[in-house]
């Protein structure tokens, strides 16, 4: 058993710091390895990790030289923590791919902005990856006992902290920057774009050329999408899968639903692995099926209320995921249609060609 817990305790000394760290140097300077590219920012910053790993491993008799021995109930309370980061990692895996959770994305030119997770455990967690990794290395700490370990969890924080920070800046800094030259927030010029319910909604911003281009079929799940090769949750999945053991008043509150979007206009619904999604251009809606009620997101170009609203997301300015819960037909007010016509005329890009004719009008 002492043996375990040295082994765990040096594997934690010497691959904890090195991610941490690895982060807070990745994200202040996140346009600056964009402009070099994944291979080359893991190249450059790769060398220093290993040298952390090997200073680390060569002082090991030193920094565990304070034993606490083997606790069983400390152990006990390990098995706890790590069976909580296991369920969260479970539920994680579902949303974020390894492509993701290596931070391709953020050093990605090509990839960047990735896409705003809000469904599943993220939509309890903010970041469950950071809360799955504590709870591992709490788990860890408390298995090895050593005086080391608990100085690290203890140093972590702040900087994990910094991390999210950080973290949190990158998509606002992304849409802020599609949001320059907004004039009214009524009738935005160029609305930034929002990823509802944590799949990619299809930018509703760009050009006059983009409102007018042909959408882009993905060969394998036939969704479209206004830029190709665009990343999304690729799939097919039947409506029906989503109302399987739910509530029959749910099925008929999305019916109801589907009838006041198509009233809109042309709309295309796509059933997704835990979402359906309505679509103009570009996706403005998205729908949960729950037991015994249907929750309802919309993109929308401002902050607004409703007696059915849950919560609302605020990204950036004019960026806001806006989260309905239902349980009655009659709760599909007029309010209700009015804000959904809202969402329906960003779906159909139509602000791109209101700011094209702003423009030809000066």
């Amino acid at each position: 058993m002492n043996t375990a817990r040295f082994a765990v305790a040096l594997i934690l000394l010497m691959s904890w710091p090195p991610g941490v760290l690895l982060w807070v140097f990745i994200h202040p300077l996140a346009s600056f390895w964009r402009k070099l590219g994944p291979v080359w920012t893991y190249t450059i910053l790769a060398p220093p990790a290993l040298a952390l790993m090997i200073a680390v491993f060569a002082f090991r008799r030193v920094l565990l030289a304070t034993d606490y021995g083997t606790s069983v109930p400390l152990i006990a309370l390990a098995v706890v923590s790590m069976a909580t980061g296991a369920v969260i990692a479970v539920k994680r895996r579902k949303l974020l791919t390894t492509a993701i959770l290596a931070g391709i994305p953020e050093v990605s030119a090509r990839r960047y902005p990735g896409v705003l997770l809000t469904e599943g455990i993220y939509g309890t967690i903010r970041h469950p990856r950071y809360v799955e990794a504590m709870c591992w290395v709490l788990g860890y700490t408390l298995f090895a006992n050593f005086l080391a370990t608990y100085m690290l969890l203890l140093a972590s924080l702040p900087v994990l902290f910094v991390v999210v920070l950080l973290e949190e800046r990158e998509p606002a800094r992304a849409l802020r920057r599609r949001v320059r030259g907004v004039r009214s927030p009524r009738a935005p010029l160029r609305p930034t774009a929002i990823r509802l319910s944590g799949h990619a909604a299809g930018s509703p911003t760009g050009s006059l050329m983009g409102a007018h281009r042909r959408l882009w079929t993905c060969p394998e799940c036939g969704h479209r999408f206004v830029t190709k090769n665009l990343w999304h949750s690729c799939g097919r999945y039947r409506l029906s899968d989503h109302f399987a053991d739910k509530d029959p008043m749910v099925r008929k509150l999305f019916q109801h639903l589907r009838r006041l979007v198509r009233a809109c206009g042309p709309t295309t619904v796509y059933a997704q692995k835990t979402r359906i999604v309505f679509q103009g251009r570009v996706r403005f809606a998205g729908v949960v099926a729950r037991r015994r009620w249907l929750d309802v997101g919309l993109w929308l170009a401002r902050r607004v209320t409703h007696p059915t609203l849950q919560r609302v997301e605020g990204v950036a300015p004019l960026c806001y995921g806006h989260f309905f819960r239902f349980h009655a037909l009659e709760e599909f007010d007029a309010a209700f249609t009015a804000l959904l016509a809202e969402a329906y005329a960003i779906g159909q890009q139509e602000h791109l060609a209101r700011g094209a004719a702003h423009r030809r009008a000066r």
